[in-house]
């Protein structure tokens, strides 16, 4: 039934649409009405044409306008919902899977394809601060990935240390646990807070999201704090202050004395204190007291307090502690002076940038200095006693010309007063060389690779170029830091023969690189079977690739109406069936669905296995799918988790034995040990699988994970085929 109304809908879109189509190249008729997001995959020669980055590089592909130049207030807001709607998905999935110690599968979700969609939500919103909100959101778990990972590898190697009975090294593994719990906390409280702001943003329910980051943080504070009161003595810092109103020239002189909680002094120790930001070595006496001297750079202006900080040595016995005193800070400023080894550069050349920073010839340390060069920062260099010195190597995004360099101490409201110095230096523009080659490497795709360098064959990175058609602009792709590039254009030619003209063009505007470019010649073939099965459908199909792929052939653009009549088809479509199947005696039949959150992770989990095997990635792609059936089938097998994949496949068969034939079917149990072999086959053999038995496994997969709606995980369209190439399957049939 849904797909007869998502036919009819979609046919009432493009006779609705038909009036707005526009010519045989592609163009719309209507500017104004045309979807914002679609690339014109016609090209002169009526080769279809689309950019994918096999670098996952920022690459781009041809937008019809500037978003800045949209109208169609419902079709974006429609986008943007959904789109909104994705990302935090993909945010409430990685968190889940950090809960779940499943690290590099929550990297996974938060990578390429979490760039990709946020970078479509900037296109079409415009920049906000909601795209602000998500940007941090990612970056925020991103660092809790990684804070969490080292955290287990470190609790994993103290307890090593603690088993080989050595000490000092428990201790310094012990320490680095406190440090990054302290991390923890403070990362996983600003992402709850994020994701508690994108729960508004988006309508979506990150609930079970917060609640998992907090059980990690939880667990974090709790495991760390357990270890620290098994390995250490807490101590107590106490300190005064001579005067409280201090600045560079008037130092602040401070006396205290460290001890243990029980009152033991630390006596006769060299102790590390943290005033501020800056470190001080003191000596203490027989009762633990001491004394130092310490001259703010850049305290605030605003500061009421300065804090001081014991930090003992990794393999000490005892913890740190902390105490602060009262101060009013008064500013004073700085002197600098600058020297440049060379007044003419060019890019890639290396020049010495020295000097000297004092107040009042009382020498500064430790404080940070900017380095801009046309108005590009290109360094930053530290000062030491008073003193700095840096070589600096010239980047590609300095205009050529006469430009300014400006070393700076980026200071504002401190204690140190900000200063600058320039000197003028002349760029030179360096000429550049661009190759590129392409080749066909299958029926529908092509190759396209080159490198741009300097004429004395430094590579330039990091620069976009732009790939033609028969001169004819169809997307960029980024230089890697050698200079190389590489893409994947998918074609379909229209005969044996064609021949077809791939550009690519450098543009050195707004540099100190002058522009270059270069082309070839390509004589194209017929696929060898064009109405093949084609590959199995990515999971992460939206609104926008549907319209996009299946509907916006060459020389058709559809009208802004049209676009929200096909994302409510597409919504329509996809929405969860709620219908609740009962036998004839009234209960309601359990199908084995999963629930919404654990939906949206085996999504997340198949939309990973799909992109694995479109990069040729064929165990990754195995290991993401059995991922996805473990979680499928763990709530009927006890300590599913902790079993070995052998293990998990021997427990479901006993848990299978005296259920119904419906339930216990030889097909699933057939299905589950096929799984079993290809992900042993793909995680511990050297010789792993190949690509083509690792697409009949993820499509296996995805048979064993019955959804909610009636359908397979992932499995949004017809393209989702039977494993041996066959007929479209129908959504929800049985194989």
């Amino acid at each position: 039934m849904k797909r007869l109304v998502v036919a009819a809908l979609v046919i009432t879109a493009l006779l609705v649409g038909f009036p707005m189509m526009g010519s045989a190249n592609g163009v719309a008729t209507d500017a104004s009405e045309t979807a914002t997001y679609f690339e014109d995959v016609s090209g002169p020669t009526g080769v279809a044409l689309q950019v994918n980055d096999t670098d996952g590089g920022d690459n781009e592909t041809e937008r019809h306008r500037n978003p800045d130049d949209r109208d169609g207030n419902g079709d974006e807001e429609a986008v943007l919902s959904w789109l909104s709607g994705r990302l935090a998905g993909k945010l409430g999935d990685g968190a889940i899977q950090i809960s779940d110690e499943q690290y590099e599968l929550a990297r996974d979700i938060l990578g390429d394809d979490y760039d990709d969609r946020l970078e479509q939500f900037v296109d079409v919103s415009g920049g906000s601060d909601e795209t602000d909100t998500f940007r941090e959101a990612g970056d925020k778990e991103e660092e809790l990935v990684d804070l969490r990972e080292e955290f287990e590898e470190t609790r994993a190697a103290y307890e090593e240390a603690v088993e080989n009975g050595n000490t000092e090294r428990a201790r310094e593994l012990a320490r680095k646990l406190v440090a990054l719990a302290e991390q923890i906390e403070d990362v996983s409280a600003d992402l709850e807070a994020l994701l508690a702001e994108i729960e508004s943003i988006s309508g979506e329910d990150l609930s079970d999201a917060r609640a998992a980051i907090e059980q990690v943080q939880n667990e974090s504070i709790s495991e760390a704090t357990e270890i620290a009161e098994r390995e250490f003595e807490s101590t107590e810092l106490s300190v005064d202050i001579a005067t409280e109103r201090i600045s560079f020239l008037d130092p602040a002189v401070l006396t205290g004395q460290i001890q243990t909680v029980e009152g033991e002094p630390l006596a006769n120790e060299e102790i590390q204190l943290t005033v501020g930001n800056e470190s001080h070595t003191v000596e203490t006496g027989p009762d633990g007291a001491f004394s130092l001297e310490h001259r703010p750079t850049d305290l605030p202006l605003s500061a009421e307090t300065l804090s001081i900080s014991y930090v003992p040595e990794p393999n000490s016995v005892y913890l740190g502690s902390e105490a602060s005193v009262p101060v009013t800070v008064t500013q004073v400023e700085p002197t600098m002076d600058i020297r440049v080894a060379t007044e003419t550069v060019g890019y890639g050349d290396t020049v010495t940038i020295s000097g000297n920073l004092s107040v009042e010839n009382v020498p500064v340390s430790g404080v940070p200095l900017s380095v801009t060069l046309g108005g590009r920062e290109i360094n930053t260099i530290q000062v030491t006693d008073g003193s700095f010195e840096s070589a600096v190597e010239i980047p590609a995004n300095v205009p050529a010309g006469e430009q300014e360099l400006t070393v700076s101490l980026p200071f504002e409201n401190q204690a140190l007063a900000g200063v600058t110095e320039t000197q003028a230096v002349t760029v030179e523009e360096t000429e550049t060389a661009l190759s590129v080659t392409a080749s066909q490497v299958n029926g529908t795709a092509l190759s396209v690779s080159g490198t741009v360098t300097t004429v004395d064959g430094l590579g330039v990175g990091g620069q976009s170029v732009e790939i033609t058609l028969d001169g004819e602009r169809v997307g960029t792709v980024m230089t890697r830091a050698d200079g190389s590039f590489a893409t994947t254009l998918a074609i379909t030619p229209d005969e044996d023969g064609e021949e077809v003209q791939i550009g690519a063009a450098f543009d050195g505007t707004a540099s100190n690189l002058r522009s270059s470019q270069g082309d070839t010649i390509v004589t194209l073939e017929l696929p060898a079977n064009p109405g093949g099965s084609g590959s199995a459908a990515k999971g992460d199909t939206s609104p926008i690739d549907t319209i996009e792929k299946n509907v916006l052939l060459p020389g058709t653009v559809l009208g802004s109406g049209v676009l929200l009549l096909m994302l409510g088809a597409v919504w329509w479509y996809r929405r969860p069936n709620n219908e609740d199947t009962t036998t004839d005696d009234g209960t309601v039949r359990d199908e084995g669905a999963v629930g919404g959150r654990e939906a949206n992770v085996l999504d997340s989990l198949f939309d990973h296995a799909t992109t694995h095997l479109e990069s040729g990635d064929a165990n990754s792609a195995v290991q993401a799918s059995y991922s996805a059936v473990r979680r499928q089938f763990e709530a009927t097998i006890d300590a599913g988790r902790a079993l070995t994949h052998w293990e998990f496949y021997q427990a479901y068969r006993n848990a299978s034995d005296g259920a119904d034939e419906e339930s216990a079917s030889e097909t699933t149990e057939d299905a589950l040990r096929a799984l079993t072999e290809a992900y042993e086959q793909a995680a511990y053999s050297p010789d792993g699988v190949q690509i083509e038995e690792a697409t009949r496994t993820v499509e296996r997969a995805r048979q064993l994970c019955t959804r909610a709606d009636g359908g397979t995980a992932a499995a949004d369209s017809d393209s989702v085929r039977a494993d041996s190439g066959g007929e479209p399957r129908e959504r929800g049939s049985d194989r």
